[in-house]
């Protein structure tokens, strides 16, 4: 089929010395003859690249959840014989600090007293009235939760406020995003779409492997939450642009909105995924979310490259994807 039937006069996408804003525009008509919106978008495109690049972005955003949940805890008592199962309550009475809400008792704070068991139910302190901070741990309540990061590390009374640390991590994770975006975004311009999905998840599952083997220290811990924020924006933004760009002028603005839908699927299926392993280990959970994504990184080899990106490289002709027929002489 000639150029001049679909409105572009003898030209041809793989002209080196067309602009890119004219290729793009010319590049919107060929949508008109091989169409814009079918069964190979649906299913190569929106299922197999959409649906695993929006969870990556919706499992990273849940995991900050999950890595910090825990439903209750308190100073651990020292160990003594005089404390038993009977009087464990009086001692907590008397050795914990009222807490902010009436009726509860500091989670981060012991009284340094000396005590006198009078009886089975009566236990007398002294009046002493210096705190300290935890010397001997902590007890959690594991009713919903049987181990998570914060749990595993004691972070609910670190720095200056109670889970100090764990916010410092979460705010460092959100912040990587920002660097992450303004990198990927190069690198998909000047190496592809499909290259910076599939390299964006590889790194993405390098850093659950880094929470997996349990950073050591807090500089390791805050170093791979931020090396895992700074890795799921490409998947996300350039699977988005992918999928646009696999479309039609009139299915685009379609799909753009329903990839954010796609995102709210991949908060459910995370909430569901992380009801069901609450019980683990958080480190089996990293390495859950990490396996799949290595396995979607074999469909590299089959995965298409956004047609839009490869005639406005002059890749046009012969490449999988696009068609014998691209340059539509």
């Amino acid at each position: 089929m000639g150029d001049s039937v679909l409105g572009i006069d003898n030209v041809r996408l793989s002209d080196p010395h067309l602009s890119k804003g004219d290729k793009d525009s010319h590049f919107d008509v060929v949508w008109q003859y091989v169409g814009g919106w079918g069964p190979y978008q649906w299913i190569i495109v929106w299922l197999s690249i959409g649906v695993p690049c929006a969870t990556v972005i919706a499992m990273n955003m849940m995991e900050l959840v999950f890595f910090g949940m825990f439903t209750g805890a308190q100073c651990r008592l020292p160990y003594h014989t005089d404390i038993t199962p009977e009087n464990e309550q009086l001692f907590m009475d008397g050795l914990l600090p009222p807490g902010e809400h009436d009726g509860s008792l500091d989670m981060c704070s012991i009284y340094n007293r000396n005590w006198t068991v009078i009886n089975e139910t009566n236990v007398a302190f002294s009046a002493n009235e210096d705190v300290l901070k935890c010397p001997n741990g902590w007890d959690y309540d594991r009713s919903k939760y049987r181990d998570t990061y914060v749990m595993d590390n004691d972070m609910i009374c670190t720095g200056d406020v109670p889970m100090g640390k764990y916010g410092e991590s979460v705010t460092t994770n959100i912040l990587a995003a920002i660097p992450g975006a303004l990198i990927y975004g190069v690198l998909s311009d000047r190496m592809g779409r499909r290259f910076v999905i599939f390299f964006g998840i590889l790194l993405h599952c390098l850093a659950y492997y880094m929470m997996y083997i349990k950073p050591r220290s807090y500089v390791a811990f805050i170093f791979a939450r931020f090396f895992m924020g700074l890795t799921y924006t490409g998947p996300y933004n350039s699977g988005i642009a992918l999928c646009v760009e696999m479309t039609g002028l009139r299915f685009r603005d379609m799909v753009g909105v329903s990839f954010e839908g796609l995102y709210g699927v991949g908060i459910m299926w995370a909430t569901l995924w992380f009801y069901i392993l609450r019980k683990a280990n958080w480190r089996w959970f990293h390495l859950s979310m990490a396996l799949p994504y290595n396995l979607y990184c074999l469909y590299f080899f089959w995965a298409p490259e956004s047609p839009r990106w490869l005639c406005t490289r002059s890749f046009c002709r012969g490449e999988k994807g696009v068609g014998e027929n691209c340059e539509m002489e």
